[in-house]
């Protein structure tokens, strides 16, 4: 009965669509920043005002309630380690500090939001569509010379509609999974799987980088597991197929794009990274316990590359790698604390139906693919990164725990 009931309020409704709507522009103004913290500072302030309504109406938060046991949990399991760095590091960026209470509001109004119009679901479909689009706009570049608005391509790297190619293929590596999880949240058929896979996979390879690559792929995985594995009867063969499928997508890409053969030929990267990885464990030593402070880390760093005479021609204002740069950062502090956000989250998936787990997919691997320790492109404490880290936080604190009383 407890599933009849949940499937059956779980109906879109017009009230859904357009509760999705909006909140898919909060992902779509990456593209234009200004916008973007406009609509970051609405959804905080909206959520200050329900957290009020929350503590006057129940005198307490909901102890029954997992969304406001598990985000509140998150935000201190990060952010604590942050305010702890500041005993010995106290000249740092105040936004990449202070702005995590205000991207906790944000994230609890995208939860009240999301569960009081079943808005999940539309939400995940709009997404895909967004994500589409921007990899089409991509390709459309580099195909034709100009993008969908008919604007030439004045540039050597793709960009779509982001400022710089950096920000799209790092936001790109995020959000292009969200079609692939969606089409298994709604049921699509297998020629609708295999079509989409190899546009998304197609276009990543085509159109953004290295680093972007490795993000990505990790975020796939679960996918062709859930989609080609899992349902086969006999699992050797799509095991042998799938492998041989994506590295035939590889071969041909790298026969016909120009953009994907220099992309590989950026053998020197990898050593850069390597180097630089290299050099973070000597701050790493000499920070170890509460860390160099969030802000810090690029002064530091340039002192201590120039000591030892490496030129990197990579980003150094950041650790290039999301382990390191917590651990530089906040120190062991704040990797524990990171295991413990991600613990929160686990247990709450661990608690889910199947239902709730199938819905949380699209909007939960997005976040996988951010704080995956292999993501290697901009920085963890980074402001607009945090910000939507808790938005897809959000979403998938709220698609899990959907209808929860029901269960």
């Amino acid at each position: 009965m407890a599933k009849v009931a949940l499937q059956a309020s779980t109906q879109i409704s017009p009230k859904s669509w357009l509760l999705a709507f909006c909140l898919s522009l909060f992902p779509a103004f990456l593209v234009v920043p200004s916008v973007f913290w406009l609509l970051c500072n609405s959804l905080a302030l909206l959520g200050i005002f329900m957290l009020l309504g929350l503590l006057r109406h129940r005198g307490t938060f909901n102890t029954a309630d997992k969304a406001l046991q598990v985000l509140p949990r998150c935000l201190l399991f990060i952010w604590c380690p942050i305010l702890f760095a500041l005993v010995d590091s106290p000249i740092v960026i105040s936004q990449q500090i202070w702005g995590y209470p205000l991207y906790a509001s944000m994230a609890l109004a995208v939860v009240v939001i999301l569960r009081s119009g079943n808005a999940v679901k539309p939400l995940a479909i709009l997404l895909s569509w967004l994500s589409g689009i921007m990899l089409f706009n991509g390709v459309s570049q580099l195909a034709l010379g100009m993008d969908m608005l008919n604007r030439p391509f004045n540039t050597q790297q793709v960009t779509s509609f982001f400022t710089s190619h950096d920000d799209y293929s790092f936001y790109m590596g995020m959000m292009a999974v969200i079609p692939l999880y969606t089409l298994y949240l709604v049921g699509a058929n297998r020629l609708s799987h295999l079509l989409m896979t190899t546009f998304v996979v197609s276009s990543l390879l085509i159109t953004t980088n290295l680093s972007t690559w490795l993000m990505s792929f990790w975020a796939i995985l679960p996918y062709l597991y859930v989609v080609y594995l899992k349902p086969s009867k006999r699992p050797i063969v799509p095991m042998v197929v799938v492998p041989l499928w994506l590295a035939a997508m590889f071969f041909v890409v790298q026969q016909f794009s120009t953009q994907a053969q220099q992309t590989m030929a950026l053998g020197g990267y990898l050593h850069d990274i390597s180097n630089m990885w290299h050099l973070n464990s000597e701050l790493l030593a000499a920070h170890w316990f509460n860390g160099l402070g969030v802000g810090n880390f690029e002064a530091a760093f340039t002192s201590l590359s120039n000591n030892a005479q490496l030129p990197l021609e990579i980003d150094i204002s950041h650790p290039n790698n999301v382990l390191l740069d917590v651990l530089v950062s906040t120190g062991v502090i704040g990797f524990l604390g990171l295991l413990l956000a991600w613990a929160a989250m686990w247990r709450l998936w661990q608690q889910a139906l199947p239902m709730q787990k199938k819905l949380a997919l699209p909007v939960l691997m997005p976040v996988v693919a951010m704080w995956w320790p292999i993501n290697i492109s901009h920085s963890f404490y980074s402001p607009q990164l945090a910000a939507i880290s808790f938005f897809f936080l959000a979403l998938s604190i709220a698609a899990l725990t959907q209808h929860s009383e029901q269960q």
